[in-house]
């Protein structure tokens, strides 16, 4: 009974179980997010359709961005998307060099299936910037003939403390 009691008071107060769903509407469709209690929306910051922030910690907060973006019915075979590991990996060197960072090291490229029947393609890559290190991670999602990319960024020492209420984001999408 002990270890039941125990289970349920740490799923209880595990913050996933606050979490609802929110609606956004976005330029050019609807979609459904499983947003943590503690976190807040910001709209239109620096152009970002939507961004979700979670609760500070140090110095830093961990952050979702979700963006619809142009290409509709975009084509997201495994074996063009892993063609495109250099590019990703040239693109994000030349933005480290650009504002003083460098990269730790890189996440493969996988594929992985989302409730609601979606498919996400992610990567992504840990790195140093003003003397802390961070992990950001792409996820591309198609979303009724739609292309999504969800950005996530949480500093590295903080991940595993992050991890539920992201992934509980990306992965409960809803599209409309």
């Amino acid at each position: 009974m002990m270890k039941i009691t125990l289970c349920f008071i740490l799923l209880f107060t595990s913050g996933i179980l606050f979490a609802k769903n929110q609606e956004f509407i976005l330029k050019d469709g609807k979609i459904i997010l499983d947003v943590p209690e503690n976190w807040k929306k910001v709209e239109g910051f620096l152009g970002i359709e939507l961004m979700l922030v979670g609760p500070m910690k140090s110095s830093n907060r961990p952050v979702v961005t979700v963006v619809l973006t142009n290409f509709d019915e975009f084509n997201l075979d495994q074996e063009s998307l892993k063609k495109n590991e250099s590019t990703y990996k040239e693109s994000r060197e030349k933005w480290l060099k650009k504002n003083g960072g460098s990269s730790i090291k890189y996440f493969n490229y996988e594929t992985s299936h989302l409730k609601n029947n979606l498919q996400m393609h992610n990567l992504g890559f840990m790195y140093t910037l003003a003397n802390k290190e961070f992990i950001e991670r792409s996820h591309y999602i198609m979303c009724n003939k739609k292309l999504i990319n969800i950005k996530s960024l949480t500093l590295a020492n903080e991940e595993k403390a992050n991890f539920k209420n992201i992934n509980s984001i990306i992965e409960n999408i809803i599209c409309e």
